[in-house]
């Protein structure tokens, strides 16, 4: 079955918003619920632009669109908090200002040109919410850092396989070097053998506490001439990932929110949209211009 279109909604009056869906709920199985307020003319959920394994995956909302506003209101009176498969659905009307609003983040989102990828591992799979735009800045940022600090940049790629492989992912994309199996293995390998390496040295530290010992000190730096650079800016999480991907005037919405309007919100989409706003307020130069 082909994935429904992202952000697809019928435009009308007598609609209402449905929040709080579960992933493993679709249209087919919330129609006979909503047909007992009346008849429905639609009822349509509101789906990511990425999917999962090939299935589309809906954002945990919808629209359904009723006949008459008799039918309407009868669905927000008695369907509101109405469980499904033990999860308590959010039912009130349509707020068109609102509607409109997602519906154009959505077409937004489904726009901007992203990473193809035919890999399925996880690696692979983060990359392919990357726009263009990022995973070119990413080879930049890595560019330069190699420019300013050859030995800096070996040491972070030689420390994370996991990154090395993304690079080679992306390589792969833009054409800029042919497909080698030797060298997936090879990075495959090393990331196994950090891994191993990890567990080890927990094992150890924990065989060490047992026996009432300190775990071994690190070795001290060795004095440098010159000053030290400063620390490199951590990397960003994934809520700032997602805002990075949002256009300015949704960030500038989300921040305007008051809290009796995120009251309205089911509670997994509120704490989202106040983690947002927490990370706008700490630096609204960056966010909300």
């Amino acid at each position: 079955m082909a994935a429904p279109p992202v952000g697809h909604v019928r435009d009308g009056a007598c609609r209402i918003i449905i929040g709080n869906i579960p992933d493993y709920v679709d249209a087919d199985m919330l129609k006979p619920l909503f047909m007992e307020a009346g008849a429905i003319v639609s009822l349509e959920l509101v789906y990511r632009a990425d999917q999962q394994g090939g299935k589309p995956r809906h954002r945990g909302y919808g629209f359904c669109e009723y006949e008459d506003n008799v039918s309407r209101d009868a669905a927000v009176r008695n369907l509101n908090g109405r469980a499904v498969q033990g999860v308590s659905l959010r039912v009130k009307p349509a707020d068109g200002a609102k509607e409109q609003h997602m519906r154009q983040h959505e077409a937004e989102m489904r726009e901007v040109p992203r990473l193809e990828l035919e890999a399925q591992t996880p690696i692979a799979q983060a990359l392919k919410k990357l726009t263009l735009a990022e995973a070119c800045e990413m080879m930049e940022q890595m560019k330069q850092l190699a420019a300013d600090d050859e030995d800096k940049a070996a040491r972070i790629l030689d420390g994370n396989p996991q990154l090395c492989m993304a690079f080679l992912y992306i390589f792969y994309y833009f054409g800029l070097i042919e497909r080698d199996p030797e060298a997936e293995q090879v990075i495959t390998m090393k990331r196994k053998q950090k891994r191993k390496e990890k567990e080890r040295e927990e094992r150890d530290i924990k065989r060490r506490r047992r026996m009432g010992l300190e775990p071994p000190l690190e070795p001290p730096l060795a004095p440098s001439a010159a000053a030290s650079p400063p620390p490199s800016p951590p990397p960003p999480t994934p809520q700032e990932l997602e805002l990075q991907q949002l256009p300015v005037a949704d960030r500038q919405a989300i921040h305007a929110l008051l809290p009796e309007q995120l009251a309205g919100f089911a509670a997994t989409e509120r704490e989202q949209l106040e983690a947002y706003q927490n990370i706008m307020k700490a630096n609204p130069g960056k966010w909300l211009s």
